[in-house]
């Protein structure tokens, strides 16, 4: 039970994050940033086309069923939670209370587990979630001086709170693009091992 509320704790921040960057870049960012209105149009747009696949991945990986077997399995373990045969790979969440078929684990940012049927909407979602970061990070270039050893002007500029937002969604952004670009080598690794996130751990503890 404790779980399901991490779960959807984290599923309303996740989005209020996105979101506020996304408000940030509108509001802040992109007068800061861009001199010439075609550039502005481009990425500008890049970012917006970034943010909404983000949502719609976010939202699919949450509320598709990550699959479950419908038949049982004659060569299978056992899952005496739902008296129930167990295909290879199939494993039994606890959080979910369900069998899921090639479970790779379950994630709290998501509220869900990570599955057969899921598992692509969730690489597509971090997939442009680091993209989208990558991508402000980069416009942003041109404020970093100002940022770090001007912030003063800055300030005087625009505000000491929108100032603030602005350095937030920096380091934000940075941050998450270095951690899914750790968790997407990751999992690139693991589907060249032919493992799961739950394979992966359990021979780490065997070993």
């Amino acid at each position: 039970m404790l779980w399901k509320w991490v779960g959807r704790l984290c599923l309303v921040l996740g989005n209020l994050l996105v979101l506020g960057v996304l408000f940030t870049f509108a509001l802040y960012i992109r007068p800061l940033v861009f001199t010439n209105y075609y550039l502005e149009v481009v990425l500008s747009s890049l970012v917006g086309v970034a943010g909404v696949l983000v949502v719609y991945y976010y939202l699919k990986s949450c509320t598709s069923d990550p699959g479950r077997p419908s038949t049982p399995s004659e060569v299978s373990n056992y899952c005496f939670t739902c008296n129930f045969g167990k295909p290879f790979n199939t494993h039994h969440c606890s959080v979910c209370n369900k069998c899921v078929l090639e479970m790779d684990h379950h994630c709290v940012w998501i509220n869900n587990c990570l599955g057969k049927n899921n598992k692509w909407e969730f690489y597509s979602f971090i997939t442009w979630l680091f993209l989208g970061c990558l991508l402000i990070d980069l416009v942003m270039l041109p404020l970093y001086r100002r940022i770090f050893f001007d912030k003063k002007s800055l300030e005087k500029e625009i505000g000491v709170w929108e100032t603030n937002l602005v350095c937030y969604t920096l380091f934000l952004c940075l941050s998450v693009a270095v951690a899914l670009g750790m968790l997407f080598e990751f999992h690139r690794f693991l589907y060249k091992s032919n493992l799961t996130t739950l394979d992966y751990l359990r021979r780490s503890k065997l070993n």
